[in-house]
């Protein structure tokens, strides 16, 4: 296998297998969320502060990080986080529809959301990608394999931190113009 392909092989490798597990994640948490009866109705939606850039920023790191490493319990670690990120956003997307309207609802998520899932589904499918790519790829014998292993990982932690920075900055302005 060509080394300049090599990561870009393990992300197509697990990206389905990301997707899957985020979905389901998803549509499970938006299930148990309609099916429970809460008396929300329309209650005034109380909008939070942004946390902090560096609380934010971190916390996606290691999150991040959890993903990508999940190849070393063979993908297990990487599908359960996709999974419990999956389920997480279903039950904060179906709860808020239930008291905000849906413009509100994709202003508060759409700007900064779109970067932060790109970039833990890419760091998510580098950490399903199976041992058998890893080891096709010849990387002890090619050491450029794991240059372009690092940079999909680093292009994946770059749109993290981008998203950090339009949650912190654009999100809470796009709010205010919604209302």
């Amino acid at each position: 296998m060509n080394h300049r392909w090599a990561a870009l092989c393990c992300v197509r490798q697990g990206a389905p297998g990301a997707c899957v597990c985020l979905l389901a994640g998803v549509v499970f948490a938006t299930m148990c969320v309609l099916g429970l009866d809460l008396p929300l109705g329309r209650t005034q939606l109380a909008i939070p502060a942004p946390p902090p850039f560096c609380r934010l920023v971190a916390h996606n790191a290691v999150v991040g990080l959890v993903l990508l490493l999940g190849f070393t319990s063979g993908g297990i670690l990487a599908a359960c986080g996709l999974f419990g990120m999956g389920f997480s956003t279903g039950a904060t997307v179906a709860s808020a529809l239930s008291v905000a309207p849906p413009l509100m609802v994709a202003a508060a998520i759409l700007p900064h959301g779109v970067l932060e899932l790109a970039g833990f589904l890419m760091l998510g499918s580098l950490g399903l990608a199976p041992w058998t790519s890893l080891r096709r790829a010849h990387w002890h014998a090619q050491p450029m394999a794991w240059t372009s292993l690092l940079w999909s990982a680093g292009f994946g932690f770059a749109l993290l931190f981008i998203a950090g920075i339009v949650e912190t900055t654009l999100t809470p302005l796009v709010i205010l113009r919604a209302r």
